[in-house]
């Protein structure tokens, strides 16, 4: 999101770097980079969204070069490609190469939307909440180092992610960090109390009357407004954070820029009946010649996550020319790779094969922890863990490819995710694969142990439910069976 020091940052730190041999937070080198702010508004791509995998950096989609890119934060700190994480969200210009799926990175800024103390956690729910911030985390959420089981109330997590309709955050990153007195909340101002100099972000009120404001003046306040607050932690009181910093914050690109392409990345609001919505303070408006990618416009829902790729019109409208819609978890499979072609996009685990896909997000959360994982770095015997969704054809397409450390033992479980068929009382369905209970399966509806009878009178054609199952004697031996709570109709 844009605010102009992005501009006077990237230009004080370009012509630093000139004259001294700068460090990123890691030690690692700097490249020497110097772009006024006039010729980074020339430069022909601006694309804001999250960090997919690295090799370069991928984002929105595209593979972007950073042996010459000036990386830094919100704090003016000077970064290297390996300070940065899958799942982060950044601001990014550069030049876009004419194949449109490479490009070259001149500046990356990268905001986190929240650092501070959680106050509680709830795994059944999948929230936390840092200092009255609800935070959102999924299937999809990377887990930096750590566990959300891990997460206890006073730890401290820098979290990243797109603000919902409803003002909560859905979390693309969580990472734990060590303790410090510093707090930092990215949120849409709401409840201006002009006489008490004082407006809420979630449910934390903001006492700005000591603040400096930062690239816009406290007349300018508003409701509705995205803005980063910052302070120490012995200025927030019962529910009071007298801060000493409020910055301005817009998902729109500069004034008198020369982009020629725009890619952003966030979550649906305020859809209407012409299709068109809101991203952050950015109106999307569709055109005749607008496609959609792994879906359709009827698709399109409040708080679904789109890549739009578009162009900015007189009236600062984002005109879409592509929405690529990033669909939800509906499948799961974690297994040893038994076949994967990087040419055709396919990786086959357990029998299944999927498609990825340039949004495909790649993790390594085995010992490795390679920062370069992707997809060429996949060998067959590997032990993944994929999650995806099914398209309009039937295809199983993987929105997450996690590499893990496999399980030692020779009983080790595999877990699915799907829609079940072909279901009869020795068992179902799943992918193809035909999986048989037994006396030892354990049965499950939302997280309630039932009997094989009271589950097997629940489950339906169709329905999505949760297997672990091992393999003995060539079989898949279902150890347990879940359905969850949304699958089940009440009626």
């Amino acid at each position: 999101m844009f605010n102009s020091n992005i501009f006077k940052s990237a230009l004080a730190l370009s012509i630093t770097c000139l004259v001294l041999s700068c460090g990123g937070s890691s030690g690692s080198s700097t490249p020497e980079v110097n772009l006024t702010e006039q010729q980074i508004k020339d430069l022909n791509t601006l694309t804001e969204g999250e960090i997919t995998g690295f090799g370069s950096i991928y984002v929105n989609g595209v593979k972007y070069d950073t042996s010459d890119s000036n990386i830094f934060d919100d704090d003016d700190n000077t970064l290297s490609e390996s300070d940065l994480s899958v799942g982060m969200l950044v601001k990014l210009y550069g030049e876009l190469n004419s194949d449109s799926i490479s490009g070259t990175a001149h500046t990356i800024h990268y905001s986190p939307e929240i650092k501070g103390f959680i106050e509680s956690i709830d795994l059944n729910l999948m929230t936390l909440t840092v200092h009255g911030q609800v935070i959102v985390f999924n299937d999809l959420t990377h887990f930096d180092d750590t566990l959300a089981s891990s997460l206890m109330p006073d730890d401290y997590v820098e979290v990243n992610g797109h603000f919902l309709e409803n003002g909560n955050l859905l979390a693309t990153r969580i990472e734990q960090k060590s303790a410090v007195d510093n707090i930092s909340i990215k949120g849409k101002v709401s409840n201006i109390n002009l006489t008490e100099m004082q407006f809420t972000l979630g449910d934390l009120i903001i006492d700005y009357q000591d603040a400096e404001f930062d690239n816009f003046s406290v007349n300018e306040l508003s409701n509705g407004q995205f803005v980063k607050v910052k302070g120490i932690l012995a200025n927030l009181v019962d529910g009071v954070f007298d801060v000493d910093t409020v910055k301005l914050y817009s998902f729109k690109p500069e004034d008198e820029h020369n982009h020629t392409y725009h890619y952003l990345n966030g979550l649906i609001a305020n859809l209407q009946n012409d299709y068109s919505f809101m991203i952050g303070d950015v109106q999307v408006i569709i055109s005749d010649s607008t496609r959609v990618e792994y879906g359709s416009l009827d698709n399109l829902a409040n708080d679904l996550n789109v890549k739009i790729k578009g162009e900015y019109n007189s009236n600062n409208q984002l005109v879409a020319s592509k929405i690529y819609i990033v669909n939800q978890v509906e499948v799961k499979a974690q297994g040893l790779v038994e076949d994967i072609n990087t040419t055709l996009r396919t990786i086959t685990v357990l029998g299944v094969t999927f498609m990825y896909n340039e949004f495909t997000r790649f993790d390594d959360d085995s010992e490795n922890d390679s920062h370069t994982f992707n997809d060429s770095s996949l060998g067959i015997g590997d032990f993944v863990e994929i999650k995806g969704y099914i398209n309009t054809d039937g295809d199983y397409v993987a929105s997450k490819i996690s590499k893990d450390d496999e399980d030692d033992s020779s009983q080790a479980v595999s877990e699915f995710e799907g829609q079940v068929s072909n279901i009869s009382d020795n068992g179902f369905t799943l992918f193809g694969i035909d999986f048989i209970v037994n006396d030892n399966t354990e049965y499950e509806i939302y997280d309630v142990y039932v009997t094989k009878q009271e589950f097997f009178d629940k489950i339906t054609q169709g329905m999505f439910i949760e297997v672990e199952a091992r393999i003995e004697d060539d079989q898949y031996i279902v150890v347990e069976v879940e359905i969850e709570a949304d699958e089940i109709d009440d009626d």
